[in-house]
């Protein structure tokens, strides 16, 4: 009667995995959790954060999102209250708002941050620097992968600059997992489309032909170079951006197509660093 019990428990269980609303399965083992941020007061340009159940049956936590009660009751579904969340992984330098009001709902997580987080949030005790090689080889052996755009500043990024993040590929989906370096377009609003592109567009942040990129005739062929390494030695399908979507399916080809459409632009401006670097006009 007691295996009966447990038996159905573990069933009921599975059966009401299968429906995390408003958590969305891109793939095996990896769940999106998208939600609004609001610019200007007005301006939802979106963003998300993500949960990937480890081989040990754990969880590993990219990013923080404000969560409210039907997406917490999701979460605890998930990872049985919180209890199942190996680490949270703070990617993006300048995403630092949701991390406190997350290790207050769960606390006594091990948490791993950019730099900038470590300097800037006190109040959480911080495991590890991404910026340590040794931090972002962590999950490889869950074949989870992290790396940081050449052509950059990840340590200490000026405060105008939101270029950086770290990516993160997860294999089994074949995800990856991006900031505000690349976003994809998914159903936006008014504003977005007339100020970015429309809806299925994906393009790199603006500010990677402005500032984003150190002023260095180097940095722009760095950045190029990097980012087509990383379609050469990463299979994946799907992107997950902050801003203001997730791609599902065909990402790559997407992102090979925007890499050579943005190519001439990417050695103009390493032309143009150049010239300043040399006095001329």
């Amino acid at each position: 009667f007691l295996i009966t019990l447990h038996n159905l428990q573990l069933a009921t269980n599975v059966m009401s995995k299968e429906n995390l609303s408003p958590l969305i399965q891109v793939g095996p083992k990896y769940w999106s959790l998208r939600s609004s941020f609001n610019v200007l007061g007005c301006i939802d340009i979106g963003t998300h954060m993500a949960f990937i159940e480890l081989s040990s049956g754990k969880f590993l936590v990219l990013d923080t999102v404000q969560i409210n009660s039907k997406e917490k009751r999701a979460i605890d579904l998930l990872t049985d209250g919180g209890k199942l969340i190996e680490a949270v992984v703070a990617t993006h330098p300048f995403h630092t708002t949701y991390f406190e009001p997350f290790a207050s709902i769960y606390p006594g997580l091990s948490y791993y941050g950019t730099p900038r987080h470590l300097r800037k949030i006190g109040a959480i005790k911080w495991t590890g620097n991404l910026n340590d090689e040794a931090v972002r080889s962590i999950w490889e052996s869950d074949d989870i992968y992290i790396r940081i755009p050449e052509g950059a500043e990840f340590v200490n990024p000026p405060e105008d600059n939101h270029f950086i993040a770290a990516f993160v590929l997860h294999t089994a989906s074949k995800t990856v997992f991006v900031d505000d370096t690349i976003m994809y377009l998914s159903n936006p609003g008014c504003v977005i489309r007339s100020l970015l592109g429309k809806n299925g567009d994906m393009l790199f942040h603006s500010s990677t032909f402005k500032n984003g990129l150190f002023p260095t005739p180097e940095a722009p062929l760095q950045f190029l170079a990097w980012i087509r390494k990383l379609c050469v030695d990463w299979d994946f399908d799907n992107m997950c951006t902050a801003h203001c979507g997730n791609k599902i399916g065909a990402a790559k080809e997407q992102l090979s197509l925007l890499i050579e459409a943005s190519a001439p632009k990417l050695e103009a401006l390493a032309k143009k660093n150049e010239i300043k670097a040399n006095g001329k006009k």
